[in-house]
């Protein structure tokens, strides 16, 4: 009967089949409670690079790997110390199906369940919600960012003509112009990650770094009357989905400042803690925790209200909530094998406090070399010529001045027809393509393969505004030499581009004693 559901499940209207898609939960063992979606393929293991991770000592780095099939799923033992066990039998390989129960160490067991997709429905709709509370604090934000830029650039068009780059007057305005720009580049940052719908799968997560940024966030969007302050250790890890625990501390937030209508102060705290100086509170299954606070000086709840805040669509803030925040935090807290206790009374505040298992830390890396500081433009190969493809006329002609500075030859196209088009008509075929992920017509993904169909070798550097790891992924995949995030400055076009036309020399080496321009470009 399970493997006929999930048989059915397999299923989409009009007879086609479509790949089967099943979530994974730890009944027992470190992460209890964790969910993870399965899809194609799962490796399951204690290694950090395993797409479910099992932080047991028993459990082998590569344990175990789950298959989507024609029927349902097969699980296939990887050679692991202690086998693979699938409702009580050893298995090396073997069908599975839905409420079948895998065990990996004496104290490791995970049941594959139903995937749910209205839950991510809920989880978006929710991010959605958050964001149009937010909307007037954002606009405010943005606003001030754009007035110190657009000020300062008619400040600049207005000097006399004896005026050079150099006087202090304008090297500080062109300065605050920087300021600004990188201000805003990082609150959409922040905003297209908190409110993209595809959630990655569980990795190791900085939380110190999430902190950071949820408080910067929280920082220019809330009212001014909320003073926020903070106290986050450094390199502080856990194991699970960044998107979803930016929204659970995201969340949590919100809810702190809606519960001061008249003005006081959010606390945010977050450290490295024993298991047993978790006094009071579930601990999760690990030596060792990281501890999430957020408090706040607000109004405070009784004891009937704390009985039902983690139910859905119950709220106390009227027409301004639907009742869905600190459900989705107790959604996304149950997932992660994480635990949660709260403390409140009426009037004097409330304080919310979650505990993760916590991981090893990063490993270090050696700190990459920087260019010094120089004036020097960057420059490209001599004759180099260069094939740029945006839907955005503005970021056309950005690009162009710049890769015209450094010497190239530039061709412009406006969609991926275009481009493609521009690439087959050239008698000497264009050095380098430079384009747009998303443009009309013809994706860049799109143009990308027309153009590999008649060049093999083209060298494609590609361009995005958005955050999108799993594109960014199949794009590399399709021959992508380099990748840039919108927003970016002339130096880092030069480096993309440098090491994309010299694969076999690093872009540093090619821009040893070059420096940053004066201001952002794109």
């Amino acid at each position: 009967m399970a493997k006929r559901k999930t048989m059915e499940a397999m299923r989409a209207s009009g007879g086609k089949e479509i790949a089967a898609v099943a979530r994974l939960v730890v009944l027992d063992g470190p992460g209890r409670g964790r969910k993870y979606k399965i899809a194609e393929r799962a490796i399951i293991g204690r290694s950090s690079t395993c797409d479910v991770i099992i932080d047991d000592g028993e459990v082998s780095r590569r344990h175990a790997q789950i298959v989507s099939a024609d029927e349902g799923f097969v699980i296939e033992d990887l050679g692991s110390r202690n086998g693979t066990v699938v409702n009580g039998v050893p298995v090396e390989r073997g069908p599975l199906a839905i409420g079948d129960k895998i065990q990996l160490s004496e104290r490791v067991i995970l049941v594959l369940a139903n995937y749910d997709p209205t839950e991510q429905e809920i989880l978006q709709r929710q991010r959605l919600e958050t964001l149009g509370r937010l909307a007037a604090g954002l606009a405010h934000d943005f606003n001030n960012m754009q007035a110190v830029i657009t000020a300062g650039l008619d400040f600049v068009s207005s000097i006399p003509d004896d005026v050079t780059l150099a006087d202090d007057r304008v090297r500080a305005t062109l300065a605050d112009m920087m300021r600004a720009s990188d201000r805003a580049s990082e609150l959409a940052r922040s905003l297209m990650s908190y409110a993209r719908s595809d959630v990655d799968g569980f990795a190791s997560v900085d939380l110190s770094t999430l902190c950071e940024e949820v408080l910067n966030f929280a920082r220019r969007t809330f009212r001014r009357h909320v003073s926020i302050e903070a106290e986050i250790e450094a390199d502080l890890r856990v194991i699970g989905s960044a998107a979803e625990l930016h929204q659970l501390l995201m969340n949590l937030c919100v809810n702190a400042n809606d519960a001061m209508p008249d003005g006081g102060t959010l606390t945010l705290t977050a450290q490295k803690v024993d298991i047993d100086s978790l006094v009071g509170a579930e601990a999760p299954a690990s030596d060792e925790a990281v501890l999430i606070e957020v408090r706040d000086t607000g109004v405070g709840m009784d004891e009937a209200t704390r009985k039902r805040i983690f139910e859905p669509f119950y709220s106390t803030k009227g027409r301004a909530g639907f009742g869905l925040g600190l459900a989705t935090v107790k959604e996304i807290v149950t997932a992660h094998g994480a635990t949660m206790e709260i403390e409140s009374s009426p009037g004097s505040g409330t304080a919310f406090r979650v505990a993760f298992a916590a991981a090893p830390p990063a490993r270090t890396r050696r700190a990459e070399s920087k260019p010094p500081p120089s004036g020097d433009v960057p420059r490209l190969p001599r004759g180099t010529s260069v094939l740029v493809a945006d839907d955005q006329e503005m970021v056309r002609r950005t690009m162009q001045r710049i890769l015209e500075e450094a010497g190239a030859t530039v061709l412009l196209a406006e969609d991926g027809d275009e481009a493609v088009a521009l690439y087959a008509s050239r008698a000497r075929r264009p050095d380098l393509v430079i384009m747009d992920l998303d443009m009309p017509n013809a994706s860049g993904e799109e143009a990308l393969m027309s153009l590999r169909e008649l060049d093999p070798h083209v060298r494609v550097v590609m361009v995005s505004g958005h955050h999108e790891e799993e594109r960014e992924r199949r794009a590399r995949a399709l021959g992508v030499m380099s990748f840039l995030r919108k927003p970016f400055d002339s130096l880092e076009l030069m480096a993309a581009s440098l090491g994309a036309l010299h694969d076999e020399l690093s872009a540093d080496e090619e821009l040893t004693g070059l420096g940053r321009r004066v201001s952002k470009e794109v």
